[in-house]
């Protein structure tokens, strides 16, 4: 009988910690988001979210876009042409297909901008993306998408 419950209970908790979002991160749709309180460069923001099993944030829909924007922060995105100059991708490789850029954006102002930035306190939620050098310090946020 003990046998029968401890095995329900690893299964229960298993299905549990699969739907659930960690202490301090958000459950948003089918994603958990944990917002930085600290800032760090692109890289490292990638590391640490990449630490917690997660990635910086892809984004993929307008509703996610305006979610992120409530926070009122400039935060990392999971963004880069890194690898091939306006080539963007996300984290994961793939390509952007619901670019937020703002007006006249990605424009490579000092000629090292790989990494997007989403400027959470510009006026238009939509357009609020802006590229940046990789080694600025500013807030992130990571991305876990439940299964």
């Amino acid at each position: 009988m003990n046998n029968n419950l401890t095995n329900e209970r690893e299964k229960l908790k298993s299905v549990i910690d699969t739907k659930c979002c960690p202490d301090q991160w958000n459950k948003v749709g089918n994603s958990c988001y944990f917002t930085s309180t600290s800032q760090e460069t692109w890289y490292d923001s990638k590391r640490v979210c990449e630490k917690d099993n997660a990635h910086l944030v892809i984004i993929s829909s307008k509703e996610e876009q305006k979610y992120l924007t409530t926070f009122g922060l400039r935060i990392w995105i999971g963004l880069t042409d890194e690898e091939t100059e306006e080539d963007w991708k996300w984290v994961n490789g793939e390509p952007v297909t619901k670019p937020f850029w703002r007006d006249n954006q990605p424009d490579n102002y000092q000629r090292n901008e790989h990494c997007a930035e989403l400027a959470g306190r510009s006026g238009n939620s939509l357009k609020n993306w802006n590229d940046l050098d990789c080694k600025r310090k500013l807030h992130f946020t990571c991305e876990k998408v439940l299964p």
